[in-house]
């Protein structure tokens, strides 16, 4: 800089002339600044440190960005991977915005109350419509319409944050944090075809050796629509092996499935494998000869969420490739599991690299923690925004908590069910189902039932093919079994109980044979007061079924389904650890949600997030409920940039009562850890005026 100040005295007009192509004329303006007074006056000995200030403020920021533009364009023209372009202009992008936040304000002992924002705060461009988001959408603002906040969020928006930014602006915008964006990047995923038979042979036509095929999956748009083929034909495989305990723990989630499916997809560079495999009925074949092993073979005891365990239990399975050829070929090939104990589950190198850490739920489901006010619930807001828009039908469940705590509205009763022993909450769900329907009628009208699934279901949500819901248990400390509470019911109370169970004996497909489509059922289960249940497994069911709209499953506070419930109920005060509660499992509603069975949906993701807002130092982890490893996400603090970019948003949106400089933004970033949660409740219950006035910040409650 000095070099070029010194260049700029001694040869004021040649340097004018060298650099007369700067944009916005600011040279011109700069030698034009002195007023009255000549440039090379101004250049004496009269006034050299504020012409060195004029200078700095308004020449240099020039130059700097004219060489930053230069070297950015070289750089993006060397660039191959589009992702990498992509990331290259977000982050200049970020950069950009930092910069804008962080200058200072022009007189910076002056009160902030008494400085225009403007005056160093710059408007920026950082909303984006919640359809368009893309990889390089981190950090901006996904907007969604208002008019239509009513129609998709009639129960209210997850978590608290939107709540604040709603109420305050009547906008809602969420931003676009990292996670959140890649969690998009795999719903994008889930909406392509699956390939046929045709394209397998096409894609893999030059492939000679294993590692031929493996550089052909390594591909991040092509293995998951080969992965998703996969599981798609694994799940055609499982009904014959619902009603059976043993196989229903092992799939009920998604981490063993999808691992299985993982090995299965790596085999297609198997010689002998991977020619049947490409073909959906020797496909098929194969994979129930698998079920059959592992049904055999496994040990009873076993944890589904521990896989090297699993592989290890299944060993080597013996394929008889006359069943997948229709005895055209008498072959019989061993495939050992036990091979990939460490590694099973591979993915593409893109989306090892840059997708989210450590995550391989492309095709199923994730869950998101972290501590309080991290963005867990407005990453889950975020991603139904987008598939709202994007046509997925989407089932949220706003405030998983609302269905385990009887405090909130104790007015909501629920009813047992002597059949099943679930508890029925008929009000919550005829809520819930009333807004599912608000949201996706459109879509649901145009999904027809397939009759295949249909009319399974009873009042209380439970297939004919399940295994009982509620079995009976035995506690040897106790030396008590769980329904020893029967003993102590009499004649008259059985006489009431044999009454009020009379109305429970309904099925939906009863009261309507033949539905034409899923908004029928959805209709029904609201106007009849005890199958609103019913009603819900129905339509997922059919959804799970289904490929012709994506199907979205958002659940927050998911993590309220594995503790005890605040519903009450004598049955279980002989169990120390539940002490009079109702367990979740044990509620019919929270029944057909707490499972992550992603896998099960032959197009569509589950996502749920966290929640321990109520509870005083407490932070939930997957491990404590022995969740899988793979399908968790972290939230952590925003980066410094990111904040940065928060602010501004919130700033336009008026949500930000106080002045925006460097100093403040730094204070409340270090007050706040850059926890999103914390800085909205700074900034709507506790807003203060700062005064710089010699460097030193005194908060005034307004």
């Amino acid at each position: 800089m000095r070099t070029v100040f010194s260049e700029f005295r001694k040869k004021p007009q040649a340097f004018t002339d060298k650099l007369k192509g700067l944009e916005g004329g600011a040279m011109a303006n700069f030698l034009n600044a002195g007023g009255k007074e000549s440039s090379l006056d101004a250049f004496g000995s009269k006034k050299p440190l504020e012409l060195m200030k004029r200078f700095t403020e308004q020449i240099l920021p020039k130059m700097e960005q004219t060489v930053e533009v230069q070297l950015l364009q070289d750089m993006y023209n060397k660039l191959e991977d589009e992702r990498l372009k992509n990331e290259l202009l977000a982050a200049y992008r970020r950069r950009r915005v930092n910069i804008a936040n962080i200058r200072p304000p022009p007189e910076i002992y002056r009160p902030a109350k008494d400085i225009p924002p403007e005056s160093f705060f710059y408007p920026l461009d950082i909303f984006v419509p919640a359809e368009s988001v893309e990889d390089d959408c981190v950090g901006l603002f996904a907007t969604f319409p208002e008019k239509l906040v009513p129609k998709y969020y009639k129960q209210g928006f997850p978590g608290s944050y939107a709540d604040y930014q709603f109420k305050a602006c009547k906008k809602l915008a969420i931003q676009c944090v990292k996670e959140g964006v890649l969690a998009i990047n795999d719903l994008r995923r889930i909406q392509s075809d699956r390939p046929d038979q045709s394209e397998y042979e096409a894609v893999f036509a030059d492939c000679k050796t294993p590692k031929d095929f493996m550089d052909v999956l390594n591909n991040e748009e092509l293995f998951p629509r080969v992965f998703r083929d996969f599981a798609n034909t694994f799940i055609d495989c499982l009904p014959p092996y619902r009603q059976d305990p043993f196989m229903d723990k092992v799939f009920a989630n998604a981490f063993f499935f999808d691992s299985v499916t993982n090995v299965l997809v790596r085999q297609l560079s198997h010689p002998q494998l991977g020619p049947h495999l490409m073909k959906e009925n020797s496909r098929k074949a194969i994979i129930n000869q698998l079920l059959e092993h592992i049904s055999k073979n496994v040990d009873k005891a076993c944890n589904p969420t521990l896989i090297a365990e699993m592989f290890n239990y299944i060993g080597e399975v013996n394929f008889d490739l006359g069943k997948a050829t229709g005895g055209k070929t008498q072959d019989k090939v061993a495939l050992n599991f036990k091979k990939f104990t460490k590694k099973p589950r591979w993915l593409p190198k893109n989306m090892r690299e840059f997708g989210n850490k450590k995550f391989s739920g492309f095709n199923s489901g994730m869950l998101v923690h972290g501590r309080t006010g991290a963005g867990k619930s407005a990453l889950l807001l975020l991603t139904t925004m987008w598939a709202y828009r994007n046509n997925w039908v989407v089932l949220l469940v706003p405030d998983g908590h609302r269905l385990v705590d009887c405090r909130v509205e104790p007015e909501f009763q629920f009813q047992w069910h002597k059949k099943t022993g679930l508890f029925m909450q008929f009000d919550l769900a005829r809520q819930l189902l009333e807004s599912f329907r608000e949201a996706n009628a459109e879509l649901l009208a145009q999904i027809p039932v397939n009759m295949k699934f249909f009319g399974k279901f009873d009042v209380a949500g439970v297939h004919e093919s399940d295994p009982e819901p509620v079995p009976v248990t035995y506690d040897p400390e106790r030396k008590l079994f769980s329904n020893d509470w029967e003993k102590d019911i009499d004649e008259d109370e059985k006489i009431d109980i044999r009454e009020e169970q009379r109305e429970f004996d309904i099925t939906l497909s009863q009261l309507l044979p033949k539905p034409k489509n899923l908004l029928e059922i959805a209709d029904i289960g609201i106007n009849h007061k005890v199958l609103p249940i019913a009603a819900i497994c129905e339509i997922l069911e059919q959804l799970y079924n289904q490929e012709k709209f994506p199907l979205l499953v958002a659940v927050d506070g998911w993590s309220w389904f594995f503790r005890p419930t605040n519903w009450p109920s004598f049955r279980y005060e002989n169990d120390k650890l539940l002490r009079g509660r109702i367990p979740p499992h044990h509620m019919a509603l929270i029944r057909a949600l707490m499972r992550f069975d992603g896998h099960k949906m032959k197009k569509g993701f589950k996502l749920c997030s966290s929640s321990h807002f109520s509870l005083h130092r407490h932070t939930f982890t997957p491990d404590q409920i022995d969740f899988g490893a793979g399908y968790a996400v972290e939230l952590e603090r925003l980066p410094p940039e990111i904040y940065q970019l928060f602010v501004n948003g919130i700033r336009q949106q008026r949500s930000w009562r106080e002045d925006t400089n460097h100093h403040n933004i730094n204070r409340v970033y270090m007050e706040t850890q850059g926890n999103p949660g914390e800085t909205m409740e700074y900034v709507f219950k506790y807003p203060r005026v700062i005064d710089h006035s010699y460097g030193k910040s005194k908060g005034i409650p307004k």
